[in-house]
């Protein structure tokens, strides 16, 4: 079994046996939303976290979310306070 560190509050497991991955969240409101928004339930919890199973209909979740969030960004940059990094590692912006 690995983890990966993405974020202090967020890792993803990944039990070779059985080739699944699991995302785990900090047991908070955000956490909870987040994991009930993926799953569409009320979240597992697993040792002191909430895991989500990441299966074809979180990652078809996740995608939404992201390029949702990206579009909102891109499309209404004074509206939201969401800053892009690109590959560059700078702020990014249209026009």
């Amino acid at each position: 079994m690995a983890k990966f560190i993405l974020l202090e509050d967020v890792e993803v497991e990944t039990v070779r046996e059985g080739m699944e991955q699991w995302i785990l969240l900090s047991p908070t409101p955000a956490g909870e939303a987040l994991a009930l928004l993926l799953t569409g339930e009320a979240p597992v919890r697993r040792g002191g976290r909430l895991a989500v199973r990441h299966d074809r209909e979180v990652d078809r979740r996740l995608v939404t979310l992201i390029d949702g969030l990206i579009s909102l960004r891109w499309d209404h940059p004074t509206f939201t306070q969401l800053e892009l990094v690109g590959s560059s590692g700078v702020w990014e912006q249209e026009g």
